[in-house]
């Protein structure tokens, strides 16, 4: 194994470590300002995700997905505290924590209604 096989496990370790950083931050930032319990905002980034994949394979421009997939994520995002998380606010981390583990599943059941169950791709912008 040479310098390139370590240097490149390296960068990948620090490239998954910033992201369970981030996930692990919103999640205390949401519960350390909103006094609330949300589990469900990697299942957002999931699709955030796919939107963005779908809209630059539909237009086939990147910079259009990456300014478009924000826009819809938030206003789901936005329906889904007015609908549910708003109503849970008082009701205790227990029954916030079984809401927003359901919105896990039930996100996923319709992403892969939606897309499938295999991992897609998005090109690097030229």
């Amino acid at each position: 194994m040479d310098a390139s096989f370590w240097l490149l496990q390296c960068l990948n370790a620090m490239q998954y470590s910033m992201l369970l950083f981030l996930l692990s931050i919103g999640l205390t930032v949401i519960f350390g300002l909103m006094h609330f319990v949300n589990l469900a905002h990697a299942s957002l980034y999931m699709l955030g995700a796919y939107f963005g994949i779908s809209v630059s394979a539909m237009t086939g421009q990147f910079w259009l997905a990456f300014m478009l997939s924000p826009i819809i994520v938030t206003c789901i995002g936005a329906g889904l505290y007015f609908t549910l998380i708003d109503r849970m606010r008082g009701a205790g981390p227990m029954n916030q924590v079984l809401v927003t583990f359901g919105l896990i599943f039930v996100i996923l059941d319709l992403v892969r209604l939606g897309w499938g169950d295999i991992a897609l791709g998005l090109e690097a912008p030229a």
